[in-house]
């Protein structure tokens, strides 16, 4: 099967350029007509090769499928949507992946493995794209699909957020110090042992932990470079990422927002999939794809098995000991009452803004404690040197 490249008018009268697999330049002709494409050039190049699959950010995830999605409503047929998207995507790299994802769709294969087969997406859309599939719903599953995408991207927006100006107060003030030790205190503390002055009790402090970071400090570097490696091949182990799960559990202030951001995933994902037709149990085992804690996917497993053995949701999370009472209690009222999705997209919503909350106390609250401690060190520095000063003066006077 020979690869040709096109250029054609849409019925819009858009220009449309791309590439398709056929035996026979005739037979790509009839091929890109049924797609409803007036050809103005059509000719044989090599074959596109085969790559790996890529893996698309979550802002290209959540414009593809907004773009899918609004195409389809429209009336517009997939394939002509898929060029449209190849057309305005800035990324050569995904835009060869979409090429690939018409061709196999014209071949005949179905959306949801195509997507499968090209691209490296997460299981929760993969699972809504083939329900989409089944239920000839697809124009609204992308939709959801860019819903959930946004909101995730949404959520790590305010971590991140949240975090950027502690950290530039920790690597400022390291910095600050790190200048102090390494040029300020060597320099002035060689005077005054040059000039007879006794050096007070802090300022031999200062040195001694100066004399001890020069002469070891690159083998605490190495150390604390050889423990981040080795953690790294010990998180492999499945025990080991238990016991870290487990501790990111307990941890002052951090669990909080840990147990709010996996929920508000979870609750948002799972009603996303039962909203779109999916029956609790897949819906369940794709959702439980979102949580990066193993204790919270076992827990999931576990209720899983329960529920297929007809014991309600509600019952099952709350005898897992892991999940917030309001998460049980509204699941329960979704069960009764028979609006489920309605009550996970109220706790996500709820998670979501508890967690907004959650982020500004973490950060008020460390500022303070970030302040005091570098404010602690460099006044414990700068007295080290203004106290020899001090003695040097009187002594001249």
């Amino acid at each position: 099967m020979a690869t040709f490249e096109y250029q054609a008018y849409g019925r819009d009268g858009r220009g449309v350029r791309g590439s398709i697999e056929a035996d026979s330049k005739a037979q790509a002709l009839v091929k890109l007509k049924k797609e409803g494409l007036i050809v103005v050039d059509l000719k044989e190049t090599k074959k596109i090769e085969r790559r790996s699959k890529i893996k698309p950010s979550k802002e290209e995830v959540s414009g593809l499928a907004r773009g899918l999605g609004a195409h389809l409503k429209a009336g517009i047929p997939i394939l002509e949507a898929l060029n449209i998207l190849i057309e305005q995507t800035p990324s050569k790299e995904l835009e060869r992946a979409l090429i690939r994802v018409r061709e196999d769709i014209s071949s005949g294969k179905k959306l949801y493995e195509s997507l499968k087969d090209n691209l490296e997406l997460d299981e929760s859309t993969i699972g809504l794209v083939m329900v989409g599939e089944e239920s000839g719903n697809l124009s609204e599953v992308f939709e959801r699909i860019a819903e959930l995408r946004e909101m995730e991207i949404e959520v790590l927006r305010r971590i991140t957020s949240a975090l950027v100006y502690p950290i530039i107060m920790l690597v400022v003030g390291i910095g600050v110090i790190s200048f102090l030790l390494a040029f300020v205190v060597p320099k002035i503390v060689t005077l005054f042992i040059e000039s007879g002055t006794k050096l007070p009790l802090i300022t031999r402090i200062l040195l001694s932990l100066t004399s001890f970071l020069n002469n070891w400090g690159a083998y605490i570097l190495a150390g604390a470079i050889i423990i981040l490696l080795t953690s790294k091949i010990w998180g492999r182990s499945e025990r080991v990422k238990r016991r870290v799960d487990s501790l990111k559990l307990k941890i002052p202030f951090f669990r909080r927002v840990h147990r709010l951001y996996n929920f508000s995933l979870f609750c948002e994902t799972l009603s996303v999939m039962l909203e779109s037709g999916m029956n609790i149990l897949r819906a369940l085992e794709i959702s439980k794809g979102v949580f990066n804690n193993s204790i919270f996917k076992e827990a999931i497993d576990r209720a899983i098995e329960e529920v297929r053995e007809g014991k309600k949701l509600a019952l099952s999370l709350r005898e897992k000991g892991v999940f917030p009472a309001d998460m049980i209690y509204l699941i329960a009222l979704g069960e009764e009452s028979g609006e489920l999705e309605r009550s996970l997209k109220h706790l996500a919503e709820n998670y979501r803004r508890d967690l907004s909350s959650a982020l500004s106390k973490m950060t008020s609250a460390f500022e303070p404690l970030m302040i005091l401690a570098l404010g602690g060190v460099v006044g414990f520095i700068v007295i080290s040197v203004l106290l020899p000063i001090f003695e040097l003066s009187r002594l001249v006077r």
